[in-house]
């Protein structure tokens, strides 16, 4: 993946230094492309590296969307004004910042969209692959984690965290894997339950609730969420 970033990144780098170094913004149809060659940019990173905050970490999806409108924003206006004969001031700025929010607020609505709409599909081909196999049970999963794809049993897994981008699988060892805690959780048995926005556990596993910490046989102990509460004490 981190390849596929550098060649993307590289490859915007070198349309803009063209246009850039060809073309003049001197009406707003050239001045449009210029903005446009700055949004893509901002929205291929809000897209990859901020919006898997949404659903797990909201205040710092908030900081991360609005510094980098703001960064985005200010490279913007500051190019055109080096570049042209346009001032660089407040109303440059908001007009640049309103183009910027509405590109990024769009660009993210369009990728969760895409998401749920591939993730429908993929339950669809799993439940389909269910039905092929004639009532066969489905005992395993298997993740990417470190150039290799690993096979785990989903009756070793004790409970899975949120990590950023990232999700880390806990059996009798630690399994790093890019994924987000709710996409997983859609692929695994009715046995596991989420907890927290950052847990989610394997039912069978549980040892003891105490207070609101959820302990497991393994005595790892896990916060539990309020609004998951209710949840797991009708599950129980």
């Amino acid at each position: 993946m981190t390849n596929k970033i550098a060649q993307n990144l590289l490859a915007w780098f070198f349309v803009f230094l063209l246009l850039t170094v060809t073309v003049q913004p001197v009406n707003k149809v050239v001045t449009a492309i210029f903005a446009i060659c700055l949004l893509t940019p901002a929205v291929y990173i809000n897209n990859l590296f901020i919006l898997p905050f949404l659903k797990e970490k909201l205040i710092v999806f908030m900081g991360l969307f609005a510094a980098n409108a703001v960064v985005f924003t200010l490279i913007s206006a500051l190019i055109t004004s080096a570049i042209s004969d346009k001032v660089f001031d407040s109303k440059m700025f908001f007009n640049y910042f309103g183009i910027m929010l509405l590109g990024l607020v769009l660009g993210a609505a369009l990728k969760l969209a895409r998401d749920s709409f591939t993730r429908r599909q993929e339950v669809h081909q799993k439940a389909t692959e269910l039905s092929d196999n004639r009532g066969e049970v489905v005992t395993s999963i298997f993740v990417k984690s470190d150039k290799k794809i690993i096979k785990i049993d989903f009756d070793k897994i004790q409970y899975i965290e949120a990590h950023g981008n990232y999700i880390k699988i806990f059996t009798e060892e630690m399994i790093l894997t890019p994924q987000t805690l709710s996409n997983f959780l859609e692929m695994l048995p009715p046995d596991f339950i989420q907890i927290h926005k950052s847990f989610v556990i394997n039912f069978n596993k549980l040892k003891l609730i105490e207070g609101n910490q959820i302990v497991l046989q393994s005595d790892a102990k896990l916060p539990i969420g309020k609004s998951y509460k209710k949840a797991i004490l009708e599950k129980i």
